[in-house]
């Protein structure tokens, strides 16, 4: 990634930085979010995206691949209103069952299997509308992660 000059933000990373932050006005209720499950609230994602970006653009960075998000049409609509209109949007889909496994393999503090399992499902509701709308502007790449993650394609 870095070799083509993108910059990594992750949505989840940046939330859970900001959950931690001291004086953070966000914090309990992106942990409860977390912690249930569910989406956080659109304006606080994009919000958090849109600062990280601009730090980056300041340094003259300016492509980036941005994991985990959008995961509803709300976050879509106004990140593409508000910051900047996506390029490519890549979807990762696959069974349950290795999204599950590979999930617990993170070590995360917030990973268990009952909120993974909530989250994948939440995830599965919330972003079919997500998908339609990239795919009908023919921006949309589905990869199937059904494999060992060290297998490339060609």
């Amino acid at each position: 990634m870095k070799d083509w000059g993108f910059v990594h933000l992750s949505a989840g990373e940046l939330l859970r930085a900001e959950q931690e932050r001291e004086g953070s006005r966000y914090g309990a209720l992106i942990k409860k979010y977390i912690q249930e499950g569910e989406i956080v609230p659109m304006e606080i994602t994009v919000g958090l995206l849109q600062n990280a970006m601009q730090q980056n653009i300041r340094k003259d960075r300016r492509k980036f691949l941005i994991d985990g998000f959008p995961r509803k049409m709300d976050q879509a609509l106004a990140f593409e209103a508000n910051v900047c209109e996506s390029q490519l949007v890549i979807y990762l889909e696959g069974p349950e069952e290795v999204m599950v496994k590979r999930l617990m393999g993170r070590g995360r503090s917030d990973d268990n299997v009952e909120t993974i399992t909530k989250r994948l499902r939440v995830n599965q509701r919330d972003a079919e509308p997500v998908v339609k709308y990239f795919e009908r502007q023919k921006k949309l790449v589905r990869i199937n992660c059904d494999m060992p993650p060290d297998r490339t394609s060609s």
